[in-house]
């Protein structure tokens, strides 16, 4: 699949009908959108490393997360911020073979510390 026919599939998505689980090793939810894109690029790891920040505190002090994937000659940076430009998390990521240049992901920590993660045009 071309970058063009994923960023295509990926724009077809709005709002979500299921909600999935994974433990990794805390339950995060997810949305059908986040589904397909872990199963048709094989990117579990995505999900996963903004899984790994989900501490108590960093929930606390960030319910609303705005992650960015921006890819450049096969390594990335994936970053975090509020939605006002401050950012809380930088990573490096030093091989990926990821097919888009760019990615956002939104999380948003809810009720009972519940962690949903999905794609902008689901929200």
């Amino acid at each position: 699949m071309t970058p063009e026919e994923l960023q295509s599939q990926l724009a077809g998505f709005y709002g979500s009908e299921n909600l999935y689980h994974r433990s990794t090793p805390i339950v995060i939810y997810y949305t059908d959108g986040i589904k397909w894109l872990q199963e048709n690029v094989d990117c579990y790891w995505l999900t996963d490393l903004i899984a790994s920040y989900q501490t108590t505190k960093f929930k606390a002090a960030n319910d609303r997360q705005f992650w960015k994937l921006v890819v450049k000659d096969s390594s990335a940076v994936i970053t975090c911020d509020d939605g006002d430009g401050n950012i809380s998390i930088t990573q490096s990521i030093d091989y990926t073979d990821f097919p888009l240049p760019q990615l956002n992901i939104w999380v948003e920590i809810q009720e009972k510390g519940r962690i949903f993660i999905y794609l902008p045009s689901e929200n």
